[in-house]
This record gives C-alpha cells, structure tokens and sequence, in this order.
C-alpha cells in the first residue's frame, strides 16, 4: 500500500472513530473507547506530538453575509511538498460532515480554506489533517468564533 492510500485510509478511519469516541456513541465491539492522543489529536490529548499542538490545531472564523455563511479554517501550519495540511474538514455537533478542502501539494502557500455553507450550527468539530503528523480535532463555537 503506498502512503497516499494508508493516509487515506487512516483518515477515514480516524473520521468514523471520532463520533464513536468523544461521545462515546454506539461503537463496534473491541474498539477502544477513548482513541484521543493515539489515532486523532486534540489540544488536550496531542498524543506523541506534544511539541506539534501549534502548528496542527485548525482554527475557526466564521460571518454571514444574506443567506449564508463563510466559514475559514486555518492552521498555522508550512504548505511545502514534503510537508503539508492534506486538507480541513467542518462537522456538526452530530458528526455530519458539513463541508471539507483538500489542498494539493505544493500549490497552496497556506493551509487556508473557505466554506460556504447554508446553515451553521451553533457548535461542531473542525479537522485538519497532516500529512507527516496525523489527524488533528477542534471544537468550535459560533458564540467563541475566532478565537479556535
């Protein structure tokens, strides 16, 4: 298997354990209640990556404008070939996937993506994911927007 099909599939594996972890939601048999510094990152549970929290954590700006909103995640994170955000993903508090960005190798000079979405829920989960240093999950929070 090549490292973009096991960054894949440890991305998606990771994407269906976070609901089945943080809320400890109806989970299969055998699998680890808390996966949170081990298969996923958060800011209180970096895992082996301790000294890479800053520059993994996705952030969360988000106004409306009409009859939407416009949403933007960043993480203060390089965009070079060797070592990248692969992209950012916007969940509900439902774990509903709400909007997501890949960035393609050394085309983007940050890890900056802009959603448009209809509706926004009052709180829900981002995601931004490196390529070298895993997985990494944010809560955001319209009251708290900006400050991710």
């Amino acid at each position: 298997m090549n490292r973009r099909d096991f960054l894949a599939l440890g991305s998606a594996l990771a994407t269906m354990a976070v609901p089945l972890t943080l809320f400890g939601s109806r989970r299969p048999k055998g699998l680890p209640l808390d996966l949170a510094g081990r298969l996923y990152f958060t800011r209180e549970q970096p895992g082996r990556w301790e000294a890479k929290v800053k520059g993994h954590l996705p952030h969360f700006s988000a106004k409306r404008e009409d009859d939407r909103w416009f949403v933007t995640l960043s993480t203060e994170h390089e965009m070079v070939p060797q070592h990248y955000i692969v992209k950012h993903q916007l969940f509900d508090e439902n774990y509903t996937l709400l909007s997501e960005h890949l960035f393609i190798p050394g085309t983007a000079s940050s890890a900056l993506s802009e959603h448009v979405i209809a509706t926004l829920p009052k709180s829900g989960y981002m995601v931004s994911v490196c390529n070298k240093h895993d997985m990494w999950v944010e809560p955001w929070n319209l009251g708290l927007a900006g400050s991710g």
